[in-house]
């Protein structure tokens, strides 16, 4: 079972830096989540919110704002008592980094209703660029956005994220290759277990960060766990011999 980085060592730095990268990958992770949305001159950035105004020292919408207005904000985490501000990352020094390192990437495509068209077409070339595609999921709650990476891209990996709330909701709504369902661990049923066992699909659940918990999952049939905390998740892993 794959340990998957939430956003970075999220639980202790500021998320979707490269400070969070580098201590996830010091922590044993096997793999990075993050979110990748463009801003107003279409350069793809690392940032989960649609606006800037909880998470970061600016305010205002990603995609109402340009790459060169982003470059003096800072990503900011207070964590028992030290405080973190730390840069916005792009996709490319993202990449230019995790290319160095044995990770894979776990890359969600964020869509808001002020998000710039074009961010499929935009990953993809720097997914080609860097020579990436056997390290790279693609991952969207956004249906539309699989069926585009499926014509651009039918040979990269895909995952469905989503958080079914109800008997049925398991299932595709159009008839599409995946390779993964990414499911929030707080809505997992029998059924969708079963789902993912009969359509011959990867499971991962998101976002565990509770150890008795990751004890409960370490024993099912999963490709992986993303975790906010993968410094303790992999010592639990450890002491169970995984």
């Amino acid at each position: 079972m794959y340990v998957i980085a939430h956003r970075g060592y999220r639980k202790r730095y500021p998320e979707h830096t490269m400070l969070a990268f580098q201590k996830a990958l010091e922590a044993g992770c096997d793999a990075i989540e993050i979110d990748v949305q463009l801003t107003k001159d279409g350069t793809p950035v690392l940032f989960h919110d649609e606006k800037l105004d909880a998470l970061t020292t600016g305010k205002g919408f990603v995609a109402e704002t340009s790459y060169e207005e982003l470059q003096p904000l800072r990503i900011k985490k207070f964590h028992w008592g030290k405080r973190y501000k730390e840069p916005l990352v792009t996709l490319e020094a993202y990449f230019q980094w995790v290319k160095t390192t044995p990770l894979f990437t776990v890359m969600e495509l964020k869509y808001y209703p002020s998000s710039k068209a074009g961010l499929e077409e935009a990953v993809l070339k720097l997914i080609a660029s860097f020579d990436l595609s056997h390290r790279v999921i693609l991952a969207s709650f956004h249906w539309p956005a699989l069926e585009t990476l499926h014509h651009l891209a039918p040979d990269l990996q895909k995952a469905w994220i989503f958080a079914p709330l109800k008997r049925g909701s398991f299932q595709n709504p159009s008839p599409l290759p995946l390779d993964f369902y990414h499911v929030k661990h707080t809505a997992m049923r029998k059924y969708h277990w079963q789902f993912a066992k009969d359509n011959a699909l990867k499971l991962t659940l998101w976002t565990v960060n509770c150890p008795l918990l990751w004890q409960r999952y370490l024993k099912r049939d999963l490709f992986g766990l993303i975790t906010d905390d993968p410094n303790n998740l992999k010592k639990t892993m450890k002491r169970k011999g995984l």
